[in-house]
């Protein structure tokens, strides 16, 4: 797929207005952590710098904030969308990044769309972007990151998975919805016996 034509500088400048100087660090070591496991990988380094910066796009609103803006532009969200936190913003996201920075590539818009949740099909490229957004190096547990980017490297989905159960052990400690989108990821990464 061609490289995405977008103005890099000019993109950082726009989420900088926007982000929380914590969302906006994170959103530059998921764009780094994307570029090295894509050269890993042969991706398109364009479309994954597109995709790690705009995956958190509509973080600074809050969860009400996220479903006005849903119901206001028509972005349809399930039951499991508003019962599991922290996925609205992805949907939403995705929805901005067509609309305020005239992205159409599908596999960016799917990345963003579907980087909290995963979801069974995803393609190397979503991975990437499922993973980077995890392995961000500017957060807490690097030893732990190390290791799962090492087994990331070496067989992608297997490091996927790990980064799937860590975040389902996350939300079940929390007692917190599980969407149904994981699980299938969950399953789909699961080696045939």
């Amino acid at each position: 797929m061609r490289g995405c034509k977008i103005d890099f500088e000019s993109l950082k400048i726009e989420l900088r207005k926007t982000l929380s100087e914590k969302r906006f660090q994170h959103t530059l070591g998921v764009e780094q952590r994307a570029i090295e496991i894509g050269k890993h990988f042969s991706e398109n380094p364009e479309n994954l710098r597109a995709a790690a910066l705009l995956h958190d796009c509509a973080k600074s609103m809050n969860q009400e904030e996220q479903i006005s803006y849903a119901k206001e532009h028509s972005i349809p969200l399930s039951e499991h969308d508003l019962k599991a936190k922290g996925i609205i913003h992805a949907k939403i996201g995705a929805f901005i990044a067509r609309k305020n920075f005239h992205i159409s590539a599908p596999e960016i818009l799917d990345a963003i769309a579907f980087h909290s949740t995963g979801r069974a099909g995803m393609t190397r490229f979503e991975k990437i972007i499922f993973a980077s957004d995890y392995l961000d190096p500017y957060r807490k547990f690097q030893e732990e990151n190390d290791k799962l980017l090492k087994l990331i490297y070496s067989n992608l989905d297997k490091g996927v998975l790990e980064i799937v159960k860590a975040k389902l052990r996350y939300v079940m400690e929390k007692n917190e919805s599980i969407h149904p989108l994981s699980i299938q990821f969950y399953n789909s990464l699961l080696i045939p016996v």
